[in-house]
């Protein structure tokens, strides 16, 4: 009878902490929202009027903050790698909250700039890597499907993140919705993160079906990488094919800052006459399905197909969504790249969060991931500029994009002839 009893109770075995990790990943991203771009461009307008500065100089401010967090995230791989990625995430998530006080504070250009910086460096850059160190540590056989199910969740949170900060900047101003947004990160989001998150699996972790990824000596293999060791950064770095991943998502970022920055202008610049309107509905509705579908899509794909397999399907799909902006002309042709665009865009975000925990093991995963994303911030910074750069008003962004799908293509070519095997690389 005790016997009984006993399996009764194992029955409802206890959540796994990869998910509840996974869980709190998603709001550690999403808390970000005010110190990044997409969240920044929802108060732009009243802000400048508010401070009093330029379209010019506002840019100037973004382009600074988001170099300056591109260079914090060299060292945070390390610090997370060292320290585990929780204490990492608490700290930054408090220098966010403090930072976006001092946002809503700012009174004139230079303290805005500072407290954007502070808050850029903390949020889309510390807090980026440590987020998704929660999710990489923790999986290992499931790590496709804990980052397609990640990805949809962020994205689905950033929509409703984003609704309801629009909604209140309207009610109560900016000011007020960004001090909201500060004691929300601070009094709620550190606390939880501090109590329920957990940077790396233990000996004593109670696993999950298919993960035991350190529970005994035999299940040791799970922790490497497919190549049987673990990697440090330099001997990742020193397989060509960490490049060819390492580039395509630096292509991605690159190409999600031009839109998102220029995107209204491109499309003027094709004959629209409402751009916004086709924007809006091309790119914050279209492509946003898109991306959920290309996370979804992944997601099974991972389950039969090589990481380079799904790599070489975003390319294909990068080269597509690069050669239609340049000539979209109709409603019909902006939903095609905003379907392609968004596909490719939930495709890369899922292969280029997987494969090195993947191809280069969990030890040094966070070195690897803030280097890489140190690289798409770099992209993402840089390519806005480089597209004014490459022709005039009217011929910069073809010639852009038209760059861009060339890069995709030998992305695609690379991704054939390179093994992914650290033995044949060797």
């Amino acid at each position: 009878m005790s016997d009984v009893i006993v399996d009764n109770r194992q029955r409802w075995p206890p959540l796994y902490q990869g998910w509840i990790n996974l869980i709190f990943a998603v709001l550690a991203s999403v808390v970000a929202l005010p110190c990044m771009t997409w969240g920044l461009g929802i108060v732009t307008e009243p802000l400048l009027k508010d401070i009093e500065i330029s379209r010019e100089t506002w840019a100037g401010y973004n382009f600074w903050a988001t170099v300056v967090a591109g260079v914090f995230l060299l060292p945070t791989g390390l610090v997370i790698d060292r320290f585990g990625a929780r204490p990492v995430a608490v700290v930054s998530t408090f220098i966010l909250s403090v930072s976006v006080w001092f946002i809503s504070r700012a009174d004139t250009g230079g303290e805005l700039q500072s407290a954007m910086i502070a808050a850029r460096c903390a949020g889309q850059g510390v807090l980026a890597v440590a987020s998704v160190a929660f999710v990489g540590k923790w999986f290992a056989r499931r790590i496709t499907m804990a980052m397609t199910i990640y990805g949809v969740a962020v994205i689905l949170a950033f929509m409703l993140a984003e609704r309801i900060t629009g909604e209140m900047s309207a009610s109560v101003g900016w000011r007020s919705t960004w001090e909201r947004w500060s004691l929300f990160s601070g009094l709620i989001v550190c606390p939880l993160l501090a109590f329920f998150v957990r940077s790396t699996p233990t000996e004593n972790t109670r696993f999950a079906d298919g993960e035991m990824i350190a529970a005994s000596v035999s299940a040791q293999s799970n922790t490497v990488s497919e190549a049987g060791r673990e990697f440090t950064l330099a001997a990742a770095a020193a397989t060509p094919i960490f490049w060819v991943f390492c580039l395509a998502g630096a292509a991605n970022g690159g190409s999600q800052a031009v839109v998102s920055l220029f995107g209204i202008s491109i499309l003027k610049l094709n004959g629209f006459s409402d751009p916004l309107a086709t924007f809006l509905r091309a790119v914050a509705v279209v492509s946003s399905i898109g991306a959920i579908l290309g996370l979804l899509g992944t997601g099974v794909l991972g389950r039969t197909m090589s990481q380079k397999g799904i790599l070489r399907v975003a390319c294909m799909l990068g080269i597509a969504s690069s050669m239609v902006l340049p000539v979209a002309s109709t409603p019909i042709h902006a939903d095609m790249f905003g379907a392609s665009w968004g596909l490719q865009c939930g495709v890369l975000t899922v292969v280029t969060n997987t494969v090195w925990v993947k191809y280069y093991g969990r030890k040094h995963q966070g070195a690897i991931e803030g280097f890489t994303m140190f690289v798409q911030l770099a992209a993402q910074a840089g390519a806005p500029w480089l597209m004014t750069q490459l022709g005039s008003d009217k011929f910069g962004p073809a010639v852009f994009f038209y760059a861009l799908a060339g890069l995709f293509g030998l992305l695609f070519l690379a991704s054939l002839v390179i093994s992914a095997s650290e033995s044949d690389t060797k």
